[in-house]
C-alpha cells in the first residue's frame, strides 16, 4: 500500500481490510488478543488499567478494564475476528510469529508492531514505512503503552559512586546515540531530539509522534496480576467464546481478587 493510499482512521483500515482479506492475504493486522495492544483501542474509548491521579499515582483498587469504554473498544476489536479480517493463527502465544511472517511475506499490508522489529524487517529486505497509529471512530487517537529503559544504582551497592559513573557513562549523549544506531530504540535523551540521526529517521519521527498519545505502562506490582487474565479474556472475545462485557467483567473480578490476595499489604 502506498503512503498516499494509507488509511488515517481505524474505520478506514476496517473497510480496507474488508476489500483485501481473502483468507490468504490481509489488510491490517494487530495482536488485539493481548492487552498490550488492545489497550490502544480500549483506552481511546475510555478504558484504563488502573485509575491514576494528577501526579500519576495509580489506584490498584480502581480498575477500568470492564467499564463502558473498555467494552465498547473490545466490541470494535471483536468484529475484525468475527468477519475473518484477522486470521485465527494470530490468536494466542504463537500469534506474534504468524503476524510477523504474514508481513514479511507480503501477505499483510500493515501491522501494529514496535521499534524492536525495525532492524529485523530491514534485514529481511522489506520495503516498509512507519506511521503513528490511526484515529478511532470517536476522533480520539489510538494510544499505546510506552516504557522507558533506565539505569539504576542499588541503595545496597558497595561501590555506589562507581556504579553511578557507569550509569552516567552508558546514558550519555554519545553512547545513547550508538545504542540507537544499533537497536533503533528511540533514545529518551533530550540532547538527541534534534540530532540528524533521529530527525532524519521516519521511524523515529513516527515513534515521537505516537508518544504524544501514549500512556505509561503501569509500573506498580499489581500490574503483574493484569496480563494473564486480561489476555485470556481478550482471547475468548477474539474466538467468539464470550461477549466482551462478560469476558471483561470476569477478568476484572479475577484481577481484583488476585490483587487483594497478593498485595493487600502494599496499599
Amino acid at each position: 500500500i502506498s503512503e498516499k493510499e494509507l488509511p488515517k482512521t481505524l474505520d478506514e483500515w476496517y473497510e480496507y481490510s474488508k476489500k483485501t482479506a481473502d483468507g490468504k492475504k490481509f489488510g491490517f493486522l494487530a495482536l488485539f488478543d493481548q492487552i498490550y495492544y488492545a489497550q490502544s483501542v480500549m483506552g481511546g474509548y475510555g478504558g484504563y488499567i488502573f485509575k491514576s491521579d494528577a501526579d500519576g499515582t495509580y489506584d490498584p483498587t480502581d480498575l477500568g478494564l470492564n467499564n463502558k469504554g473498555a467494552v465498547e473498544g473490545a466490541e470494535y476489536i471483536q468484529k475484525f475476528y468475527q468477519e475473518g479480517l484477522f486470521p485465527a493463527g494470530i490468536i494466542g502465544e504463537q500469534g506474534i510469529n504468524v503476524l510477523e511472517s504474514l508481513f514479511t511475506e507480503g501477505k499483510a499490508a500493515a501491522i501494529i508492531s514496535g521499534p524492536w522489529n525495525l532492524e529485523p524487517f530491514k534485514k529481511a529486505g522489506i520495503n516498509y514505512g512507519v506511521a503513528k497509529l490511526p484515529k478511532l471512530s470517536n476522533g480520539k487517537h489510538m494510544s499505546s503503552f510506552v516504557g522507558v529503559k533506565s539505569y539504576n544504582v542499588s541503595a545496597y551497592s558497595k561501590s555506589a559512586d562507581l556504579a553511578e559513573e557507569l550509569a552516567v557513562f552508558l546514558a550519555n549523549k554519545e553512547n545513547s546515540k550508538k545504542r540507537y544506531e544499533i537497536t533503533k530504540e528511540v533514545p529518551a535523551v533530550k540532547e538527541l531530539a534534534d540530532d540528524p540521526v533521529v530527525t532524519k529517521s521516519e521511524a523515529a519521527q513516527a515513534v515521537a509522534e505516537q508518544s504524544q498519545y501514549s500512556e505509561l505502562t503501569p509500573n506498580i506490582p499489581e500490574m503483574n496480576e493484569v496480563w494473564t487474565p486480561a489476555d485470556a479474556a481478550l482471547q475468548t472475545i477474539a474466538t467468539g467464546k464470550a461477549e466482551p462485557k462478560k469476558a471483561l467483567d470476569q477478568a476484572a473480578e479475577t484481577i481484583q481478587g488476585q490483587i487483594n490476595a497478593k498485595h493487600s499489604g502494599s496499599k
